[in-house]
């Protein structure tokens, strides 16, 4: 058990993110070794809502979650506690600040006769730390510092010892660092700007993930008397496309470290592993967000809060370490879009994890927890069957879906797609579900193969009889429909964006652009375009035709009518003379030039000295703002100035002059 050997997977978190309520259905359990994943139901309240935030799994018989309950009507929030005894959840009664919004966020028991509990109690959109303590028999508040501005929010505690506990939160947008000595919780200072989490290991060791710049995350050790930075993983940059969400301590020589993608790789989740000596980018996963625990080194769960490709609307996928690698599983209920807020492990075959209600369960105001309890000591045993395509099948469509027989004692599913005669696999994919359709690669017209193994988290079992079919797609019958420009539209533009309707999914394009005749060479060819527009560029004035045709992993099939546009660039609008007003005497030097354009385009100015027909002062193009102010002082005297307008084409006649004076 996790206290027992001394291995906390306690998190304090800077930034929490608070998730929404899901909409799903529980259906009963099928599996044997798997179907111990349950709900179990705490106490519903008479009205309002319950969320939990944060769970600690002292022993099977003693589990702690807080977080807040939603009284409604207006009325703030309060504080909510529940615990397990190891036959059921009951909500214990848990002190709040009056006329105050109250929530808990962190959780981690030291003892049957130890607990800590903190969170944040809010007024008139002011924040300050709570902090609550379990002494075998009641909770209560004890007091606790806040920031500089005197607002605080605490996430998250860890437990040393009765007489070291520590915990971290924000303050103005600032982290901060909390200590309670065994008498007093004191402001500690901080060893970098910020403080992400701190975990216990081994005796008397603390250790901490800190952000000191916007791409380096320390590790940090505490001694019991100052911090030490241990060594600093080095994100990739730009450093804003990753967050790290979790971590675990196993020893000083075993960590992980769990974050995700927000960019490019939307929503991935990551795992960084510290040997003692290098951090290594382990592995990624397609669920998003992840939290992870674990009791030693060779039992460590992650959870993510949604499916991944094949088995996007499952709900949370959850992955375990067996000491050589990482394997996902699926739970055995479907809950599409519930997003768990924090899980943690009893023992190696035992988890908890908790978050906000399940509304479609028999207590849909109840917070939601699920109890994972996991016995498989062998891999699966016997294999599944293949359903669609059948042996023999001739398959028409571009994509087909795959189908096979659902079987006890699962996990998950290895796919593998051949080619006939045999070769590299052409598919070969991990996949929850019992179908699963793939999108790449596009299988060309032939003869394949394909087969599923079935595994758990301890191994896998035999592969089924591969079942053998053939792929003859026909080439699309039709011609796409063209969309954009209309035909025989004029436009004024070097780039126009064509349009036409889409075909089936994982369809190509082809697109021809002609000049003057579609009977003529094509100036212009894309091909194996993969969306149903395109914008060409470059264009000059002319006559142009174009047209699309459409294919599949079977051919390409009949070109569109060719549809028609005309690029032309008309004369511009005559500017019109706004500033300098005509006839005003300006003491300025440098005067300021403004003008009404009308459209687009370039525009040249000229300035005359003492007459409309005088000596030029200057000429010359200005760009495309519709303002100017004079570089260079001018000498007394009357000037004439217009202005005229320009594209690649053609020019408008000049504006009518104005006359200004300048004398100082």
């Amino acid at each position: 058990m996790k206290h027992l050997q001394r291995f906390w997977s306690i998190f304090l978190l800077v930034i929490a993110t608070f998730p929404f309520a899901a909409h799903s259905s529980l259906a009963a359990p099928t599996d044997s070794c798997l179907s111990s994943w349950s709900p179990v139901l705490p106490p519903s309240p008479a009205s309002g809502m319950d969320t939990l935030y944060a769970v600690d799994a002292y022993s099977e018989n003693d589990v702690w979650a807080v977080g807040t309950h939603e009284v409604g009507g207006g009325a703030p929030n309060q504080t909510l506690i529940q615990h397990w005894d190891g036959s059921q959840w009951t909500t214990v009664p848990s002190p709040n600040v009056p006329d105050s919004s109250n929530t808990l966020t962190g959780i981690d028991a030291f003892s049957p006769t130890d607990a800590w509990a903190v969170g944040l109690s809010s007024q008139n959109g002011v924040s300050k730390t709570l902090v609550q303590h379990w002494d075998g028999s009641t909770w209560t508040i004890v007091p606790s510092p806040n920031g500089a501005d005197g607002s605080g929010e605490l996430r998250s505690v860890a437990v040393e010892t009765a007489g070291d506990v520590w915990a971290s939160g924000v303050s103005d947008f600032k982290s901060m660092l909390l200590h309670w000595n065994g008498t007093v919780w004191q402001t500690a200072e901080e060893p970098t700007s910020v403080i992400v989490r701190v975990k216990s290991v081994l005796e008397s060791h603390v250790w901490a993930l800190g952000l000191k710049t916007v791409d380096t995350a320390p590790l940090l050790s505490w001694d019991g008397s100052v911090w030490t930075t241990e060594t600093t993983l080095q994100l990739p940059n730009p450093s804003t496309w990753y967050h790290v969400e979790d971590f675990i301590v196993l020893a000083q020589d075993d960590i992980w470290l769990a974050g995700n993608f927000t960019m490019p790789r939307n929503g991935r989740r990551l795992l960084w592993h510290w040997d003692g000596k290098d951090w290594s980018e382990y592995f990624y996963f397609d669920e998003g967000v992840s939290r992870i625990a674990g009791v030693s080194d060779q039992n460590l769960w992650t959870i993510g809060p949604q499916g991944y490709t094949g088995d996007s609307n499952w709900g949370p996928i959850f992955s375990r370490w067996d000491g050589t690698d990482w394997s996902r599983f699926r739970m055995n209920y479907a809950l599409p879009q519930w997003r768990p807020n924090a899980i943690d492990a009893v023992s190696a075959d035992e988890l908890w994890i908790v978050g906000p209600p399940i509304p479609t369960s028999s207590s849909p105001n109840a917070a939601g927890i699920l109890h994972g309890q996991f016995t498989c000591t062998a891999p699966p045993t016997g294999a599944t069957t293949p359903l669609a395509p059948i042996n023999g099948a001739v398959v028409t469509e571009m994509y087909p879906t795959y189908d096979w027989q659902e079987t006890p004692e699962t996990g998950y599913y290895n796919l593998e797609i051949d080619t006939v005669p045999p070769g590299n696999p052409s598919v070969t994919e991990r996949v929850i579900a019992t179908e699963y359709q793939p999108t790449y690669p596009k299988l060309q017209n032939g003869t394949y193969t394909w087969r599923v193994q079935v595994c758990n988290y301890v191994g896998c079992g035999e592969w089924s009889e591969p079942a053998e079919f053939s792929m003859q797609v026909l080439p699309p019958a039709d011609p796409p429909q063209l969309l954009a420009p209309d035909s025989g539209a004029s436009l004024a533009s070097h780039s126009v964006r064509a349009r036409w309707s889409a075909g089936s999914t994982g369809s190509t394009y082809n697109l021809q652009l002609f000049q003057d005749s579609p009977d003529s060479q094509p100036i212009s060819q894309l091909i194996g375009f993969n969306e149903a527009e395109f914008e060409i560029h470059d264009l000059y004035e002319g006559h142009f035709f174009w047209r699309v045709q459409t294919c599949n992993s079977g051919g390409c099939g009949p070109w569109a009518e060719p549809s028609e546009f005309t690029v032309y660039f008309p004369v511009p609008t005559r500017p019109v003379l706004l500033k300098p007003d005509p006839g005003i005497v300006y003491e300025r030097r440098r005067p300021m030039f403004r003008w009404d354009g009308g459209e687009d385009g370039i525009y040249t100015l000229q300035l005359r000295y003492k007459s409309k027909k005088g000596l030029i002062v200057d000429m010359f193009p200005i760009g495309n703002s519709e303002f100017y102010r004079w570089e260079t002082p001018l000498p007394d005297g009357q000037y004439y100035w217009r202005i005229k307008t320009c594209n690649v084409y053609r020019c408008s006649k000049w504006s009518k002059g104005r006359k200004f004076v300048i004398e100082k």
